[in-house]
């Protein structure tokens, strides 16, 4: 990626292909609630020291520096974006940088139903929400966490989420032969009902998951 040649230039992104970059997609938190096989590590993973990470108000200055490099659109996610303390803060006040037209959400739904209010009043433009099976049993399996805390909530976000007629609603499903390759036709179906646009993500042969 390339900055512009000269101040005459008009601020933009530009990758090795010549394409103007104008989406950014955002990591608040490397941290999460879940324990995916095909995600986190299943040992000996040690989150970032705080220290580390950015605050949210040197989060948003970056923001607004890339937003004035001709970044419109920005997808906040984690690991899990919605442990991260005030982050509703950070997106609504993302949402008020000049030249930021849109702003998403990628989260598997866990802590949604404690925050549909936030995502309304901030008048988020998508949310993604990752679901990989209707199955107890199987959420266990591939989640590692228990069904009955993990996996409802999820489940109930998602139907409260198809009154949101304003939101674009997707749904990430990531397809294991092994484990849910049975289940993705009840998944699409499962996401139509609720006006959610199903995402079928092949996995990736990298890490631990393959």
């Amino acid at each position: 990626m390339k900055l512009p040649l000269s101040s005459s230039e008009p601020s933009k992104l530009i990758d090795p292909q010549n394409r103007i970059i104008k989406y950014l997609r955002l990591s608040v938190t490397d941290r999460c609630n879940l324990k995916c096989q095909y995600c986190m590590p299943q040992n000996d993973f040690s989150p970032t020291e705080r220290a580390e990470i950015l605050t949210l108000e040197e989060t948003l200055r970056l923001l607004q520096i890339m937003a004035e490099l001709g970044i419109q659109r920005v997808r906040f996610t984690g690991g899990e974006p919605l442990v991260r303390k005030n982050i509703f803060w950070l997106m609504r006040e993302t949402k008020n940088i000049p030249g930021i037209t849109e702003i998403a959400l990628t989260t598997n739904g866990i802590l949604l139903e404690t925050f549909l209010e936030q995502l309304e009043n901030i008048k988020i433009n998508t949310i993604n929400v990752s679901l990989d099976t209707l199955d107890p049993q199987t959420f266990e399996k591939i989640a590692g966490r228990s069904s009955k805390e993990f996996f409802l909530p999820t489940i109930r976000a998602i139907q409260a989420l198809a009154k949101f007629d304003q939101v674009e609603k997707k749904m990430n499903i990531v397809a294991l032969k092994e484990i849910n390759g049975n289940q993705l036709a009840e998944l699409v179906q499962f996401a139509w009902e609720n006006n959610f646009t199903p995402r079928i993500i092949e996995l990736m042969p990298i890490g631990e998951g393959v």
